[in-house]
């Protein structure tokens, strides 16, 4: 065989082989992009103590075990000041000495950096947590990769506005990657909140004026926080008061998760010496918690 037939055989081979690592490497795009579009959510439990867990109140620690008890297969990840940047690097300007930032202004920084580049659940160390998470989470989800309860956030009517004390989000969703741009520039140009709520705010600014992420916040399900029996019915009804409406829509229908507030975290840790508390609507709801009891709130909604 002459030379120029073995060039032209090895030319040929050559062009299969890489006509084969490229219908190889179409085909792995293919699946990636596929598993992208319907990866599942992160099933990590994010909770924040900045003084560490090992010193945490009473309330503080119902709450986590609450988390624990109720969602067995999901990860739950216990922060505090000193191991935040094992998992966060994004937000440099929260440690400037220069700026004025609080720990509830440092609690909304870390809740929208660790959504972005991790996904799962964010709750507050006060968010009780009511229902398994695998019950109802995955199903929230769907339409935007993103979830949380619908309030009145930075003013705005309750079937817009957001309760962001409790957060479920996909890795890098569109609405949680947006508000973490936004709180970037805002603490790049501020060194102070202008406002409590200017977290809030900026997710009011953007409902306003990205489109997109008005659409897609208006595809999340639909459920308020004030309603009775929802996540924050003790700020109406009392954390210490007595109510039987409230009380059987804990038992019957319980919300995905409770708010409390960490100044009534002594009174509940001695209820045993309290009989007021003993039957109030809080300590109530921590015995509710420990359950694992499920119900769907959506169900009459069309996802």
């Amino acid at each position: 065989m002459d030379k120029n037939k073995i060039y032209v055989i090895l030319l040929l081979l050559l062009l299969l082989i890489l006509l084969g690592i490229l219908l190889y490497l179409h085909s792995n795009y293919k699946i990636a992009e596929c598993f992208t579009k319907n990866n599942t959510i992160n099933k990590t439990i994010w909770l924040l103590w900045f003084q560490g867990w090992n010193n945490a109140p009473y309330l503080q620690i119902k709450v986590a075990e609450s988390w624990v008890t109720n969602n067995p297969t999901w990860k739950v990840e216990y922060l505090d000041m000193d191991n935040l940047k094992d998992y966060i690097t994004d937000i440099d300007y929260m440690y400037d000495d220069t700026k004025d930032i609080s720990y509830q202004a440092k609690s909304d920084i870390i809740r929208l950096s660790l959504l972005k580049n991790h996904g799962g659940i964010w709750a507050d160390s006060t968010f009780l947590c009511m229902q398994p998470l695998d019950s109802w989470v995955h199903k929230s989800i769907e339409p935007s990769d993103f979830w949380m309860y619908h309030g009145n956030g930075a003013g705005m009517d309750i079937k817009v506005g957001p309760a962001s004390w409790f957060i479920v989000s996909k890795k890098g969703s569109y609405i949680i990657t947006k508000w973490k741009e936004k709180c970037d520039d805002y603490w790049n140009t501020n060194n102070s909140a202008d406002n409590y709520f200017w977290m809030d705010n900026l997710f009011k600014e953007l409902v306003e004026t990205d489109e997109e992420f008005n659409e897609q916040w208006n595809n999340v399900p639909y459920l308020s926080c004030e309603d009775d029996g929802s996540s924050h019915t003790l700020a109406n009804y009392g954390v210490f008061s007595n109510n039987e409406h409230i009380k059987k829509l804990m038992r019957e229908t319980p919300p995905f998760g409770l708010k409390f507030w960490k100044d009534k975290s002594e009174r509940l840790e001695n209820c045993d010496n309290d009989d007021e508390c003993i039957n109030s609507n809080g300590a109530y709801a921590i015995k509710m918690s420990k359950r694992s009891f499920s119900y769907d709130h959506f169900t009459p909604l069309k996802i």
